[in-house]
């Protein structure tokens, strides 16, 4: 609670713990204004009206002018500030209500992390899917090439008698099986490379 004058009169529990004050008549003695406390955040004019908003709020700050707050560091606080004021219309002081929001904010950034990560490695296994399937659709087609030369010619061998014929039929079946054989031993190779 502060008073009239903008001048700390009085601190609950709850801010006790959130500022970590162990003696809090040593900081109403003090006599801390609003502004010191929260001038780097809010502006004057938010003091006279009644104000909600949640503050990325730096003790370091302050702590030189009020060691009294133990706490260091970045905390996100939620402020709602409530000036009171009498039946003249005059203020009488102001309530200024804290809410540590700082492990709800870390939490929620860490999740946000975590999305972004997922998405990332959504989308790597992703494209190395996409690539996955280039190359067994390449590589399909690269064995049944050789492959259907080799069944052909087989074939071929079979049905005909004449031996200038069967010999270069032997001779593709021959080129044909070399050309599967480096084939097979390149995706082998790929294999073993991509495992280490």
């Amino acid at each position: 609670y502060f008073d009239n004058n903008n001048l700390l009169t009085d601190v609950n529990d709850m801010v006790k713990s959130i500022l970590i004050i162990e003696n809090k008549s040593a900081v109403i003695k003090r006599r801390i204004s609003l502004d010191t406390i929260l001038c780097k955040y809010i502006s004057s004019y938010d003091y006279n009206k009644p104000y909600y908003g949640i503050v990325r709020y730096n003790f370091d700050d302050i702590h030189a002018q009020i060691p009294e707050f133990r706490r260091r560091g970045i905390a996100y606080l939620e402020h709602q500030i409530t000036p009171l004021f009498n039946e003249k219309g005059e203020k009488t002081g102001t309530i200024v209500t804290l809410i540590d929001k700082t492990d709800d904010r870390n939490r929620y950034m860490q999740e946000r992390q975590l999305r972004k990560e997922l998405k990332e490695e959504t989308v790597k296994a992703q494209e190395s899917d996409m690539l996955k399937s280039v190359f067994l659709a390449n590589m399909s087609h690269e064995i049944r090439t050789p492959l259907n030369s080799i069944v052909g010619f087989s074939d071929l061998i079979c049905q005909t008698n004449n031996p200038e014929e069967k010999a270069q039929f032997i001779k593709m079946i021959s080129t044909s099986t070399d050309q599967l054989l480096r084939l097979i031993n390149d995706i082998l190779d790929i294999d073993r490379k991509s495992v280490v």
